[in-house]
């Protein structure tokens, strides 16, 4: 297969891009670009042969004044084909015959030319010229490679030299005459080989600048994109990437400044002045602080200006500007130390009005805390599901999750999982510990409300419900992928009963084996059962479900877990108090 475009440019533009295996697609887009680029050529080959035709129809009163009639009708008949292919082309709107109605033209135009070679003379015709001409018109005008050039110039001298033979033989002193013209045919042919080489190295050159002047906009509009967008904080190196694609385009879309070390205004573009409202010359507002809010002022001269003029570039300082109605406008400078020769011509900077990006930031922030307060309520509705279906009083869900949160933000500031327990994983673990449960609505009543001792098979039918709840959420994240909460919960759904020392259920997992949200549920949940009132054991006073939670670190609990339950045991304490008195008003309420 022939080569389409230059290996070594195309390499170049796939890195562009990002991908090495894109070299088809190039090949293919720059085909149908010449396919698209011939079908609208066609039209003008068509046209330029029928009043090729037509036009040399005056020579031939001078040429062959005897057979002049008869070459007239060769024209029209030529010229009638010609503008039946011409409608052909038209109809064919999708270009599947375009080669097809290409080359019938062409050999339409070169065996008239024969016709006329062979009732001419023949050898000695002086119609022969017709052919290098042809030939220039049609390969200038086509996209052609040189491959297809040479064949088409080869095939008009080959269709010459056989009408020669067949219709007008060749006298043997005419030879000479016939190896002349063949001579001067081939050298077109040479010719337009050598300029169908030049234009298709232009076209390809083209084809790759476009390409990669549409791949470098592409990656502008995407670094834009991420400049707009700018929810989530980012590192220093992609600022500082950014910010290089940041300038390309606030030279066209935002406001150019270009103030001395006083904030004075040097040169302004005029879009500032009309974005503040103000003329150019007005007085008394050819200073930058004339045009910032009051209580920006300060902060611009010591942190802009200042800045600015040691030489340190400056991006995304904040402010407020007032224009020239009262209103104030958010705005972003981005600034920088201009010179020349060094020489300080002034401080550069580039505004823009960001009123609207925070208008929809803080829409963002909004409708993300109506979700996560949707999301709230769900789970905390779902998880009441297993709470009704417990002997546990009322907010006991409530405080599960408070107890939980203390222990994860006491063990955040401790060295053994600091760097685990981020804010993030907090949130999920609040969202998560309220389904640790749910497999409880799988507990028949008989057994779940049973006074007496369970039998061991009532006993293996209430541990089930750690892999009942895990189940169940199980399949929540399945259809959830990627939401964090859901992964912990499983995981506490189906641990929070193991123990530390590997005796609990159902896998009995050890140690470190257990997840770290599971052992938190442990120790907030053992100490929920012990200081809640039942009907069914004993409640303990705090200091007793302490000493009690305690004695079991190393057996039961994590000890590190543990030591952050007594740090926090007031917390624990004040939570249970708190949500103790509001079930007792709820309770005279409803009485």
């Amino acid at each position: 297969m022939r080569r389409i475009i230059d290996p070594d440019r195309l390499s170049t533009l796939c890195q562009l891009l990002g991908s090495e295996t894109m070299e088809h697609r190039f090949v293919d887009a720059y085909r149908r670009e010449l396919e698209r680029l011939l079908r609208r050529r066609v039209s003008y080959i068509l046209v330029v042969g029928m009043v090729f035709v037509l036009l040399f129809s005056f020579l031939d009163s001078y040429m062959a004044p005897v057979l002049s009639s008869e070459f007239l009708r060769y024209r029209l008949e030529t010229f009638a084909l010609g503008g039946l292919l011409l409608l052909a082309n038209h109809l064919d709107r999708k270009g599947r015959f375009t080669h097809v109605i290409c080359c019938a033209g062409y050999l339409l135009i070169t065996l008239f030319i024969v016709l006329l070679v062979v009732r001419t003379g023949g050898v000695r015709s002086p119609y022969w010229v017709g052919l290098p001409v042809i030939i220039i018109t049609y390969t200038a005008i086509a996209p052609l490679t040189p491959h297809q050039t040479m064949i088409c110039g080869t095939m008009a001298a080959v269709f010459y030299v056989l009408g020669l033979f067949f219709f007008a033989p060749v006298p043997t002193d005419s030879l000479l005459i016939l190896f002349n013209n063949l001579f001067f045919i081939f050298c077109f042919i040479m010719i337009a080989a050598i300029q169908s080489c030049t234009e298709n190295s232009a076209r390809e050159r083209e084809f790759i600048l476009r390409m990669e002047e549409d791949a470098a906009a592409g990656e502008l509009a995407r670094q834009a994109d991420l400049l707009e967008e700018e929810v989530t904080r980012r590192t220093s190196e992609q600022r500082a990437s950014e910010e290089r694609y940041r300038l390309l385009l606030e030279q066209i879309a935002d406001d150019i400044l270009l103030v001395d070390g006083k904030g004075d205004i040097l040169h302004a573009s005029p879009r500032f002045y009309r974005h503040m409202g103000a003329e150019a010359e007005s007085g008394g507002r050819r200073s930058l602080l004339g045009f910032v809010a009051e209580q920006d002022r300060q902060r611009v001269r010591d942190d802009l200006l200042a800045r600015l003029g040691r030489g340190e570039s400056v991006a995304g300082f904040q402010l407020r500007l007032a224009a020239a109605d009262g209103r104030q406008v958010d705005a972003e400078i981005s600034g920088t130390l201009l010179t020349r020769n060094r020489q300080v011509l002034g401080l550069q900077l580039v505004i823009r009005d960001v009123s609207r990006r925070k208008l929809l930031e803080q829409e963002l922030l909004r409708s993300l805390q109506m979700v996560k307060m949707t999301e709230t309520a769900t789970i905390l509705a779902l998880a009441r599901l297993s709470e009704h279906r417990d002997i546990t009083p009322g907010r006991h869900l409530e405080r599960i999750r408070e107890y939980c949160t203390v222990l994860a933000r006491e063990l955040a500031r401790g060295r053994h999982f600091g760097e685990q327990v981020s804010d993030t994983y907090i949130y999920n673990l609040r969202q998560a510990v309220v389904l640790h449960d749910i497999g409880k609505v799988s507990i028949p009543d008989a057994i779940l409300m049973k006074r007496g001792q369970l039998t061991a098979e009532e006993e293996e039918i209430c541990r089930r419900h750690t892999i009942n709840g895990g189940d169940v959420i199980k399949a929540m994240q399945a259809q959830g992928e990627g939401s964090g909460f859901l992964a912990m919960a499983k995981s506490i759904a189906y641990f929070h009963h193991e123990r530390w020392d590997g005796t609990g259920y159902p896998q009995g997992l050890k140690g470190k084996e257990i997840p770290l949200s599971s052992r938190i549920m442990a120790v907030a949940d053992s100490y929920e059962s012990m200081t809640s009132c039942t009907l069914y054991r004993e409640v303990y006073s705090h200091r007793q479900a302490v000493e009690a939670i305690v004695l079991g670190a190393g057996y039961q609990y994590d000890p590190v877990v543990v030591e952050a339950f007594v740090a926090r045991q007031r917390d624990f304490d004040r939570i249970r108090r708190e949500y103790s008195e509001e079930e007792g008003e709820l309770g005279r309420r409803a009485v």
